[in-house]
């Protein structure tokens, strides 16, 4: 403790020490003249003491500058130190407390000193109990055990700590959906320093997602934006780190910041921080695209400390590749973890909306494209979903943003392009980019880039996908290009003028990858809406509910198309424009038959009979288009043909003109078949599709 009388060290008894400070504690400065009297009655008042501090000024001796104050009391108490040690080991922090405050001070003579006592001593007890209060709070969470001895001692000592921290809550759904691949990523770098990847959409709330599941595991995390300097990134790193270190390590953070200019002896001294903390940390690293083999040796120096340490690396689905080549020459594979952000299903929307429309939920993520701010907003849009909703001016300044973040060209650039019926090929956009006087080289650097970043995309004329949302092969043909994100080409294309959009759309053809062809068959409609129906034309299939109590398992398949499954129900959709084309895409099931043991084998008839219920509920009138069908090897042919509903004549042998088909409205098809499969083939753009029921019969 340190008293100055004018500037100069003044000396007082022990007592009188303790006494001063915890008066300055207090905080009360009406009580200075009374502790004065009752500190020094033998030696000196202090009364008396500033009496004669005053006279000697008036008598013109240099007491110190004008105004300044005469007597200065500062002090550090042990109370001090204890309420910054949060982190200290907890026997050792609770064993600082004594069983009496103030204990050995009392005098029952002096009732003046009595009462302050009391006053000092309700003062103090309110700080450590509100300090216990902190402590408890944070060792409910890490450690119930230790945070039972805490509340044993405040008993002890008649204090009373309250339970505010809530039982721990359900993990946000994406939070839970990617749990068990990040807690794997830990327990990996309990051991050694760890590498996670984590690969998301721009925007989708990648960060908070992974802090999340870090703060549910008991892991501090440190969250920064990726920089191309190492320098910068340290000084990034240290500066978050500063605000959850103890008072003492503050000031080596601070000395550390002040001096950064060698890296390798400054990434040493970080070090050394971490250890001195003691605790498991996360290093949250947001844009890791901007990682580069000068920042590079950094990371890959912190991945050898021994702590317990994991770097998690934040970065759109395009650049896994590239951060993996980066670290992939010194770091083993085993020490490298990718998990990509989880796939949107309806469950995730429907734990964001209130309304309880599954149908509501299909379309939203529909119009979302399974983009998390999308979902959001369209979930607490005030109109309809019976047409497609212009996005906000913030959702559109994002996509927008994406473009520039994930190219490094202005988004203007792609403008012409996403004007197009797509898909395009690199002719094409060559011819339109050069109206802008771009050139050939510049165009080929445009889409090399964009096709890299993931705003472009090579599109097949068929992509063959299996119930588990496998994409099994895609059929061979011409690859024009398009836009990976009907949204976001929306977006651009909405910063060209009416006649400049009106001119891109005409000036070519649509790209025909599909031809919608193929015969109709003798296949039966066993519900539906049209007249021509008797049997069962108002009765919905019993296998496909509008709700299933099965968990739904989300699957991104390229080309604008997301698979939902849930069960034997099977949900495809896209999101498109009209005049726009769009690869098919075929649901492959396999020939089986399941056996009353529940095992399933491939049919052991050559021939066979299949069945199938649908539903189209995209929300605008199909205007007679038919845009599913159904491929099957037929019995004496030599290749599979192509399948489309039509309505039994009257002989029962030969099919109709195909139905008009209602959105919304549940429809069976059956007939027969040959081979080792069935593809059930969607050819619209713009398509909500869903499918369930599919049996194999001898």
């Amino acid at each position: 403790m340190n008293i100055e009388v004018a500037g100069r060290p003044l000396r007082v008894s022990r007592r009188g020490t303790r006494l001063i400070a915890f008066l300055t504690l207090s905080g009360r400065p009406q009580h200075r003249e009374t502790c004065a009297r009752l500190l020094w009655p033998q030696e000196l008042a202090l009364q008396n003491l500033r009496v004669e501090l005053s006279n000697l000024r008036r008598l013109g001796v240099d007491l110190g500058p004008s105004r300044a104050p005469l007597l200065n009391a500062q002090a550090t108490t042990d109370l001090d130190a204890w309420e910054q040690a949060l982190d200290q080991d907890l026997s050792t922090w609770l064993a600082a407390l004594g069983e009496r405050l103030l204990d050995g001070l009392d005098e029952p003579s002096n009732p003046g000193l009595t009462i302050w006592l009391e006053q000092q001593r309700q003062e103090l007890t309110k700080r450590i109990e509100a300090t216990l209060q902190r402590r408890f709070e944070l060792e409910s969470v890490r450690s119930p055990g230790n945070a039972a001895l805490i509340l044993q001692r405040a008993t002890h000592l008649g204090l009373t700590l309250v339970d505010t921290v809530k039982p721990p809550q359900p993990l946000p759904w994406i939070a839970t959906a990617v749990a068990a691949p990040i807690h794997l990523a830990l327990s990996h770098a309990q051991r050694q320093p760890h590498l996670l990847i984590y690969t998301g959409r721009y925007a989708s709330g990648r960060e908070d997602t992974v802090a999340t599941v870090l703060t549910g595991a008991g892991w501090r995390h440190l969250a920064v934006t990726a920089s191309r300097s190492p320098r910068h990134l340290l000084a990034s790193v240290l500066l978050q780190l500063r605000l959850q270190l103890p008072p003492d390590l503050q000031e080596q953070t601070d000395t550390l910041l002040g001096s950064l200019g060698n890296d390798e002896y400054d990434q040493l001294k970080l070090c050394q921080l971490l250890m001195r903390w003691r605790h498991p940390v996360a290093l949250i690293l947001n844009g890791a695209e901007a990682l580069n083999s000068e920042t590079a040796p950094m990371l890959e120096f912190m991945l050898n400390w021994p702590l317990q340490l994991l770097i998690v690396a934040i970065a759109r689905p395009s650049a896994e590749g590239s951060i993996r080549q980066l670290f992939g020459q010194h770091v083993g594979i085993s020490r490298i973890t990718s998990v990509p952000a989880a796939e949107l299903s309806s469950d995730a929307v429907a734990s964001l909306c209130q309304g309880p429309s599954t149908t509501t939920h299909l379309e939203i993520l529909r119009q979302a494209e399974g983009w998390l701010p999308a979902v959001t907003f369209l979930a607490n849009h005030g109109g309809g979903l019976e047409r497609r909703v212009r996005f906000s001016p913030h959702l559109r300044h994002l996509l927008l943003s994406d473009v520039h973040a994930g190219t490094g060209y202005e988004p203007r650039s792609y403008a012409r392009l996403a004007g197009l019926n797509g898909p395009f090929t690199e002719t094409q956009a060559a011819q339109v980019l050069a109206e802008n006087g771009v050139t050939p080289d510049e165009v080929s650097n445009m889409l090399r880039v964009g096709l890299r970043s993931g705003l472009l995309e090579r599109v097949p004329v068929q992509l063959t996908v299996s119930t588990s949302g496998a994409v099994m092969r895609t059929a061979d043909g011409e690859r024009p290009l398009d836009f990976t994100s009907e949204q976001q080409r929306a977006a651009l294309a909405g910063l060209l003028d009416g006649d400049e959009r009106w001119h891109l759309r005409t000036i070519f053809s649509p790209q025909t990858l599909y031809a919608p062809g193929g015969q109709l068959w003798p296949v039966r409609i066993s519900c539906g809406p049209c007249p021509a129906l008797t049997e069962s034309s108002n009765q919905e299939p019993s296998a496909a509910p509008n709700e299933l109590l099965e968990p739904e398992s989300a699957h991104f398949l390229g080309c604008g198309f997301r698979l939902l499954r849930r069960g034997p129900l099977l949900t495809l959709m896209r999101l498109g424009m009209p005049g726009h084309t769009a690869p098919a895409a075929a649901l492959t099931f396999p020939a089986t038959h399941t056996y009353p043991d529940g095992t399933e084998q491939p049919l052991p008839r050559a021939i066979w009979r299949w069945s199938l219920d649908f539903k189209i509920s995209v929300p605008h009138d199909l205007d007679g288009e038919v845009p599913v069908a159904v491929r099957v090897q037929l019995p004496g042919q030599l290749g599979p043909d192509l399948l489309r509903p039509g309505l039994l004549n009257s002989n029962q042998k030969s099919a109709g003109p195909p139905p008009t088909l209602q959105a919304g409205q549940w429809y069976r098809m059956e007939g027969p078949g040959t081979g080792s499969s069935l593809e059930f083939i969607c050819t619209s753009p713009d398509l909500l599709v869903q499918v369930t029921d599919v049996q194999f019969t001898c």
